[in-house]
């Protein structure tokens, strides 16, 4: 099944622990939110069609 809104963060962060801490703040479905490294983020959007807002 697809989310409604999917959205990816590129930071320089720990990916799991901004994951978790968005969870601890409500963010949770409909929004599917892929929290990456900047170079995993580049690899991601290589794969895909996305609109960059």
């Amino acid at each position: 099944m697809s989310s409604g809104v999917d959205i990816l963060v590129a930071i320089d962060a720990s990916p799991a622990v901004v994951h978790a801490e968005m969870w601890k703040a409500g963010i949770k479905p409909p929004f599917e939110i892929q929290v990456h490294t900047h170079e995993k983020a580049q690899h991601v959007l290589s794969r895909t069609n996305t609109k960059k807002i």
